[in-house]
C-alpha cells in the first residue's frame, strides 16, 4: 500500500494521494476485527494439533470461513453505502475516493485469509515461505501499478491492489509443495467444507 501511494504521487500528483489514503485508511480502519477474531482463535486451534490433526484442521477452515466472509460482509455493505460512508467522514472534496474505496474494500476478504494463513504457516512449520509471499506481492504490485496507473489513475493503484491481495493469499502458496495445502484448506474453508481430512 506504500507502494501505491509512492507511485501515485510521481505518476499522478499529491492531490490523488490524498484521496486514495483516504480510502485506505477506511479499509484499515475495520481490519481490528478480523485480527482479533484470529489471535483469539489460535489457541483453540493449536489444542488440536497433535492429538487430532483432523479437528485441528476443521478448525483451521473455520477460522478461514469466518474471516473471509465477515469481511466478504463488510465489502458488501461498504460497497452499497460508499458514498455515503466517504462523504460523512471525509466531505464533498474526498468524493474522488469513492470509486477507489469501492475496489480496494473487497481486496479486504483476501488480505485477511493471507493473515489467518499465519496460524497454519506456524503450525505446519512453514515460516520461511511467508517472505517468499511478500516478495512476489511487491514486484507484481510494482508490476500491475506501473501498468495500470498511467491509464486508470488511483483505480488502477486499487485494482493492482486487490490482484496482488489474490495473488498473494490463494495462488503464492501453490508454488511450493509444502504449502500447496494451505489453497485447499482455504477454498474449502470459503465453502464451508468442514469435514474432517
Amino acid at each position: 500500500t506504500q507502494i501505491d501511494k509512492i507511485m501515485i504521487g510521481s505518476m499522478i500528483n499529491e492531490a490523488n494521494v490524498g484521496y486514495y489514503s483516504a480510502a485506505l485508511t477506511l479499509c484499515s480502519a475495520f481490519s481490528f476485527i478480523p485480527t482479533a477474531i484470529i489471535t483469539s482463535a489460535k489457541p483453540s486451534v493449536y489444542a488440536h494439533q497433535k492429538n487430532n490433526r483432523g479437528l485441528y484442521l476443521k478448525r483451521i477452515k473455520q477460522v478461514f470461513s469466518l474471516v473471509f466472509w465477515l469481511c466478504v460482509g463488510f465489502a458488501f455493505f461498504s460497497t452499497c453505502f460508499s458514498k455515503l460512508i466517504i462523504i460523512l467522514i471525509y466531505g464533498k472534496d474526498y468524493s474522488r475516493a469513492i470509486v477507489p474505496f469501492i475496489v480496494l474494500v473487497w481486496s479486504i476478504p483476501f488480505a485477511q485469509l493471507g493473515l489467518a494463513r499465519g496460524i497454519w504457516i506456524v503450525g505446519e512449520g512453514l515460516n520461511k515461505y511467508t517472505k517468499k509471499y511478500l516478495l512476489y506481492g511487491a514486484i507484481l504490485n510494482v508490476i500491475l501499478n506501473a501498468i495500470l496507473i498511467p491509464y486508470l489513475g488511483m483505480i488502477g493503484a486499487a485494482i493492482a491492489t486487490l490482484i496482488t491481495e489474490i495473488f498473494t493469499c490463494i495462488i503464492s502458496p501453490l508454488f511450493y509443495k509444502e504449502t500447496r495445502e494451505f489453497s485447499r484448506l482455504a477454498i474449502k474453508g470459503i465453502l464451508f467444507k468442514f469435514e474432517k481430512e
